[in-house]
């Protein structure tokens, strides 16, 4: 947990000495912390607005657990796939029904625009 403080603040210095920083104004992937302790990927999207001396940040952060853990699926379906299609034989319906797995969770993402 003082890892992020000490992070956290270091960029916050730097920025108020230099008047830049690494997030503002892309969309960075980070380790943001819940309440309990345990750590989750998440998006940060940092902006300011204002004059030199007058000025606000504004941030949005998103939760991208879950699309992490389906990335990590498709990886592992993929790699299953390799595995298969140089198997050969037995290998083809897996490959076969992890392809049609996969479709089938994109046009489903696609669909419900997630």
């Amino acid at each position: 947990m003082d890892q992020y403080k000490t992070s956290h603040n270091i960029g916050i210095n730097r920025f108020f000495v230099t008047g830049r920083s690494t997030f503002i104004g892309k969309i960075s992937e980070i380790e943001g912390l819940r309440r309990d302790g345990r750590s989750f990927p998440m998006e940060l999207s940092l902006s300011v607005s204002g004059g030199e001396d007058d000025f606000s940040v504004t941030g949005f952060f998103r939760d991208i657990s879950e699309r992490k853990a389906i990335q990590e699926q498709l990886i592992e379906m993929e790699r299953q796939s390799s595995i298969s299609t140089v198997a050969g034989g037995i290998g083809q319906y897996t490959t076969k029904e992890n392809r049609n797995t996969f479709e089938k969770r994109i046009a489903a993402r696609v669909h419900f625009g997630k």
